[in-house]
C-alpha cells in the first residue's frame, strides 16, 4: 500500500481500534500489511511478547521486540513461520490480494493451533463511496482503491475463512456497514 494521507490514517486507526481487545502480553503477533513504519505494532510493543510486521513497502529492521520484514504476500508458502504466531492482524488487506484463499492458507500455516486472525475488509456497499472519495474528492488513496480486487460479502468472507480452516469468533459491520471486522480461530486442521 502506498503512503497514507490524513483520511487514510483516520480510517486505519478506526480499524485498529477493533483489534485492541485481542492483544495479550504473552502473544507473538504478526501484523500483515503493517504499512512502511508498522506504527500499530510499535504502539502495542509493550503489550505483546514479540511483534512481526510484514509489508512489501517496509524496510527490514529490528527494534526491541518488533521485527519489520519486507515481503510479497502473494503466492504459496510466502510466510515461513510454522505455528509461530498467536495473533495475526490483516486489516484492509484481503481485498487487495489476487489469491485471498491462498493467503489465508498461508496464515493458517503460521498460526499456532487455536491462534486468531483478525481482519477487516470493505463490504460491497463501500465500493461506490470509496471510489468517489478516491477518484472525485481525492480524500483517500486512489492507488489503494485501484488495487482492490474483491469486495467480500459477509457470506463470501465467512465461507472463505471456513474453507481455509477457520471458525468465526466475532463478525460485525462498522462504519455504517461499509466495513467488516472478523475474528476467527484456527481449527485443529486446515
Amino acid at each position: 500500500m502506498n503512503k497514507m494521507n490524513f483520511f487514510d490514517m483516520i480510517l486505519s486507526k478506526m480499524r485498529y481500534s477493533k483489534v485492541k481487545k485481542y492483544i495479550k502480553k504473552e502473544f507473538v503477533v504478526a501484523d500483515i500489511g503493517c504499512y512502511k513504519d508498522a506504527w500499530f505494532l510499535r504502539s502495542v510493543s509493550k503489550e505483546i511478547k514479540k511483534g512481526y510486521g510484514f509489508d512489501l513497502k517496509a524496510e527490514n529492521k529490528k527494534e526491541d521486540n518488533i521485527e519489520i520484514i519486507s515481503i510479497n504476500l502473494e503466492g504459496k508458502n510466502t510466510l515461513k513461520y510454522k505455528e509461530e504466531f498467536d495473533l495475526v492482524i490483516a486489516l484492509a488487506l484481503l481485498e487487495h490480494l489476487s489469491e485471498p484463499e491462498q493467503f489465508l492458507k498461508n496464515i493458517s500455516f503460521c498460526l499456532k493451533k487455536g491462534g486468531i486472525i483478525v481482519l477487516t475488509t470493505p463490504s460491497p456497499r463501500a465500493k461506490p463511496l470509496l471510489e468517489f472519495l478516491a477518484y472525485k474528492l481525492h480524500l483517500i488513496s486512489e492507488d489503494s482503491i485501484r488495487e482492490h480486487k474483491t469486495y467480500f460479502s459477509k457470506q463470501h468472507l465467512i465461507n472463505t475463512l471456513s474453507k481455509t480452516g477457520f471458525s468465526i469468533i466475532e463478525f460485525k459491520k462498522f462504519q455504517f456497514g461499509l466495513n467488516q471486522f472478523v475474528a476467527a480461530k484456527k481449527n485443529g486442521k486446515a
